[in-house]
């Protein structure tokens, strides 16, 4: 008697992949003031957005701005936005990283790129406002045993001149927001480096789970 053949088929489900496992998944932070979140242990891609005058000191990065084009293709009828534009920032390195022991950070990529905030549709002419800004992808990681240690330290020291001035003119009521967190938020401060010189910026780490 002939013994039917029956194929099993072992469906194996997919481990869906948690954002910032992965360079091409980063975490991507609101802005650069406020905190991202690497618990001891872990190590993240994180791509964090900084105003153009948080880094730039005097305008010497126009020609690279400059070379920034939009995609006005996108842009068919009048409720259409013509969407960011970015260009790859190599010349961008990261100098030296001043942090706690413990905590790592490395730059993965760097781009500058135009942010679009309105798009306005008169007859065949497309105009748009936009802002202007780094967008940097960090490594971060923590060590399993780190603790945060107790500091003072302004955000102000990093800064670049414009980007003090700037923060001179906030409320009183914003600048507490902006430069006070809980013990567990780290500071570290990047040094980057191009033809121009050097230039500092600051990345704020939690490394407590944040609610």
């Amino acid at each position: 008697m002939a013994v039917p053949f029956i194929a099993l088929l072992t469906l194996s489900a997919c481990t869906p992949i948690a954002r910032g496992a992965q360079a091409d998944y980063p975490i991507e932070a609101p802005d650069s003031f406020s905190p991202v979140t690497v618990l001891p242990g872990q190590s993240l891609y994180v791509t964090v957005p900084y105003a153009r005058s948080s880094i730039e000191n005097d305008q010497e990065y126009d020609a690279y701005f400059d070379a920034i084009e939009f995609d006005y293709s996108a842009v068919r009828i009048s409720t259409d936005k013509v969407p960011d534009a970015y260009r790859d920032a190599p010349w961008l390195t990261l100098k030296s990283v001043d942090a706690p022991a413990g905590i790592t950070v490395a730059l993965v990529k760097a781009n500058i790129g135009r942010v679009v905030s309105q798009t306005k549709v008169n007859g065949t002419s497309v105009n748009v406002k936009y802002g202007e800004r780094f967008r940097l992808q960090y490594k971060i990681s923590v060590a399993a045993d780190f603790k945060a240690p107790v500091t003072n330290t302004s955000d102000t020291e990093a800064l670049s001149p414009t980007a003090v001035e700037a923060m001179s003119s906030l409320s009183p009521e914003l600048k507490a927001v902006i430069g006070t967190y809980g013990a567990d938020v780290t500071r570290a401060k990047l040094t980057f480096a191009d033809a121009t010189g050097t230039k500092s910026a600051i990345l704020r780490i939690s490394t407590t789970a944040r609610k």
